[in-house]
């Protein structure tokens, strides 16, 4: 079942769909599905994240020092090399760290 979702865009907004839609897509409205698709699906993987690290937070389950340390170097590397999203210690690696306490 289609659900209609009409959108009031500015000027400048509503001319940038025409061009790109003529470039790449077949039409505009399937130009922004694709684009809609793609915002939920990255939004959805923040906010569930989020949620799931709160969760942890609250059950007192926090990353070893040694991870945030390694986290925070990929970090500040990812954003010199344009990383998407930051890595953290394989779970090998963890599971040792958990383990000294």
């Amino acid at each position: 079942m289609a659900t209609y979702l009409m959108v009031r865009l500015d000027e400048a907004t509503g001319k940038s769909p025409d061009q790109l839609a003529k470039m790449t897509a077949p039409t505009r409205s399937f130009l922004a599905r694709h684009a809609l698709r793609r915002y939920v699906e990255e939004e959805s993987w923040q906010v569930t994240g989020i949620h799931k690290a709160v969760k942890d937070a609250d059950a007192g389950e926090f990353a070893p020092n040694e991870e945030i340390r390694h986290a925070r170097q990929m970090g500040r590397a990812c954003v010199l090399n344009g990383c998407a999203r930051t890595t953290t210690l394989p779970n090998s690696k963890r599971n040792k760290l958990a383990a000294q306490g």
